[in-house]
């Protein structure tokens, strides 16, 4: 399953995504096509949780309700994927996909004494160019 992001090509304001699953033809999860300016993820403020990126989509889909079935959809879909050993490409945006991580020697932080970590499958970000030209 392929996601990404495309120019919404509607509006007329710089940084305008809309998210687009092909699996529902341009539609995301029970019709909600899900807009989000890239200015509303970068705040100077310390950190964006949930709760204040679903009042953000809020402000553009009407509903808080709307709005917290579209953010979850968008994470309960890019999890599924990763589970599924799946990349989710969101384009300017960035990657998420599954990388391997080797098995290795760590040490106990209270005895020093080393440990066996084992071999595991940890997600991973990659920013797109357009992210690392909007946080410049």
């Amino acid at each position: 399953m392929a996601l990404y992001w495309e120019n919404a090509g509607v509006s007329k304001q710089k940084g305008d995504f809309v998210l687009y699953n092909a699996a529902f033809e341009g539609m995301l999860c029970n019709t909600h096509l899900l807009r989000i300016h890239l200015n509303c993820l970068h705040k100077k403020e310390a950190l964006m949780n949930k709760t204040d990126l679903i009042n953000r989509v809020a402000s553009i889909l009407g509903t808080q309700k709307q709005a917290k079935e579209a953010v979850d959809c968008v994470l309960d879909t890019i999890s599924d994927a990763l589970a599924g050993s799946d990349t989710v490409q969101i384009s300017g945006f960035g990657s998420f996909k599954v990388s391997e991580r080797k098995a290795r020697t760590g040490r106990n932080p209270q005895t020093g004494a080393p440990i066996q970590i084992p071999a595991g499958k940890v997600p991973k970000f990659v920013p797109g160019k357009a992210l690392k030209e909007a946080v410049k």
